[in-house]
């Protein structure tokens, strides 16, 4: 998930430039668009990131799944 946050963000930094590059032609408001909903994509994503950072067994009832895929904890298999 850490990863999709900085994938979206990045998506939504070169269609915001693309569409202010082109912003006299028509295809200037496309990637506006298109750049707005990779922006609300990565809110959403820094939001989940943020929340399932904090949650954790001595403070909330359930615990979100994450994707560990790169954690040294993986191979250990240990409760990180």
């Amino acid at each position: 998930m850490f990863f999709m946050l900085f994938l979206t963000l990045d998506m939504a930094f070169l269609f915001l430039a693309l569409g202010q590059q082109f912003a006299g032609q028509t295809i200037g408001g496309t990637f506006v668009t298109v750049g707005g909903s990779f922006g609300i994509a990565a809110a959403a994503f820094a939001w989940y990131n943020m929340f399932a950072g904090i949650v954790d067994d001595s403070n909330f009832f359930f615990r979100l799944p994450v994707i560990r895929k790169f954690s040294p904890c993986v191979s250990h298999r240990c409760r990180c």
